[in-house]
C-alpha cells in the first residue's frame, strides 16, 4: 500500500501545481498507507498543511500503532 499511496500523494501534487482537479483526501486516506503518506510528506512536499489531513493521518497511526501493540500482547499470552 504505502507504493500506492506514494504514487497517489504525487500525482495530486502535480494535478494541484497545474489546478486541476485532484485526489480526494478520503481517497488517500482509504488507501491506508501512513508510512507512505508520511514518506511522501518529505518527498514531494504532499499535504503538509493540510489540518484535517494530518489530524487523520495521525489518527491513523496512532491506531495502527495502538493495534500492533495490543496483538503483541494476545500473542504474549498465547505463547506462555
Amino acid at each position: 500500500m504505502t507504493g500506492t499511496v506514494i504514487a497517489a500523494d504525487a500525482l495530486d501534487t502535480r494535478l494541484a501545481a497545474r489546478g486541476a482537479r485532484r485526489v480526494p483526501e478520503s481517497t488517500r486516506h482509504v488507501l491506508d498507507g501512513w508510512p507512505g503518506g508520511l514518506l511522501a510528506q518529505r518527498t514531494v512536499r504532499h499535504t503538509t498543511r493540510t489540518a484535517s489531513f494530518q489530524v487523520v493521518l495521525w489518527i491513523t497511526v496512532l491506531i495502527d500503532v495502538a493495534a500492533v501493540v495490543v496483538l503483541a500482547r494476545v500473542l504474549a499470552l498465547v505463547v506462555r
